[in-house]
This record gives C-alpha cells, structure tokens and sequence, in this order.
C-alpha cells in the first residue's frame, strides 16, 4: 500500500454536473421541451430526488463506518465494500445521476435530462478510470477481486 494515498481527480465530479445541469438549464431556457403531462414531474421527479439522496447518504455512511476518505483529496485507507458498494463500485456516482434525473424530471424538461449524457461520459472516461487505476495501484489483488465481483455502475 502506498504511503498517503490520494486519488485525486482533475475534474471534482460535482461540478461535472453541476455544468452539465446548467448547460441543459440555459438551453432550456432558450427551447423548451416538456417530458410529462402538467402535475406529473413532481409525482414522479421528487420520489427519484429521494432514492438518489438515500444511496447517496447510505454510501457516505459506509465511507464513515470505514474511516475513509469520501473526497478526493484526503487519503483513500480501504476499500469500500459494503452497503450500496455491495452492489455497485460508484454508488456516489449513481446517486448525482439519480439526483439529476429526477431534478430534470421535477423541472419537466427533456433538454435538461439529455444533458446527463455528457455528464455521465465525462464521469466514465475522465473520472472512474483514474480512480480505478488508482486503486488496483494502491489495494492491488483486493481491489481486483472487487472489481470482478461488483460491476462499476449497477
């Protein structure tokens, strides 16, 4: 294991989107398409706004119960396999696409929701590779072990 492990990204993934968001926000604004009937959005978006806040402070729990770092920027001491790690690598990751989609929802705009897109490559190319590489550097024959018996999203 590597003396003060930290992976740190270029891009912190909240930004990535909280860009995207506004992106689809300001074309929104100029062309707006609906995605639901009128009073749908928030039967369906606010439900979607919960789970994602739920997986997301389940996952920040299981950083806590393990006393390790949740940002990047502090050092990574374990590997992260319980709760919502059970069953996906980036639960984190997940839950702000699952806040996103249900606040693209709530906002009933379809211009909004098709800017995750990018934010979910981004997320994919830029910022879980670095990550995973990382980790197979630092936890080596147990973070490969996870790694095959956990799939990155869901």
């Amino acid at each position: 294991m590597i003396d003060n492990p930290i992976c740190g990204g270029v891009i912190p993934p909240p930004l990535i989107y909280a860009f995207c968001f506004l992106a689809g926000f300001g074309v929104d604004a100029i062309w707006s398409v609906s995605l639901l009937p009128s009073g749908v959005q928030y039967a369906i978006g606010v439900p979607v706004i919960l789970i994602g806040l739920a997986l997301f402070m389940s996952a920040v729990r299981e950083f806590g119960r393990a006393q390790t770092a949740v940002t990047h920027h502090h050092p990574t001491t374990k590997i992260v396999t319980s709760g919502p790690f059970a069953f996906s690598r980036n639960p984190i990751y997940l839950s702000m696409t699952t806040v996103y989609l249900g606040t693209a929802i709530a906002a009933d705009s379809l211009l909004i929701m098709v800017h995750v897109v990018p934010a979910v490559a981004a997320i994919n190319t830029l910022v879980i590779p670095k990550e995973e590489q990382f980790l197979e550097t630092t936890f080596a024959d147990d973070y490969q072990r996870y790694k095959s018996t956990v799939r990155r999203w869901i």
